[in-house]
């Protein structure tokens, strides 16, 4: 698993205690199952909350690591979402918009 850090934060203001939600989907965003390349353990979504510094992190599967091929993860922040391709290495969100 790798981690994906979603910092929500401008420059005149912190955004603490905002979830998010990263849930595999296909590539119209429809939330799919999915399990490991291994087929020992399915992929469920993750959820965290920020922090007091607007960061929160996910441990995230990499897409390339999961069955069936082609999924992506959307990312669920307030009423945002965003298509992402997960890594193995750790990544913000810009890094991994799909």
């Amino acid at each position: 698993m790798a981690l994906l850090n979603v910092t929500l934060r401008t420059a005149s203001s912190i955004s603490p205690g905002t979830k998010v939600v990263a849930e595999l989907s296909d590539e119209r965003g429809v939330a799919i199952p999915g399990y490991t390349a291994a087929g020992a353990v399915v992929v469920e979504p993750s959820v965290a909350t920020t922090d007091a510094t607007g960061l929160a992190s996910l441990d995230l599967v990499p897409n390339a690591d999961i069955t069936p091929a082609g999924t992506y993860y959307t990312v669920r922040v307030g009423p945002a979402q965003f298509r992402i391709t997960k890594t193995a290495s750790t990544q913000t969100l810009p890094e991994a918009i799909a």
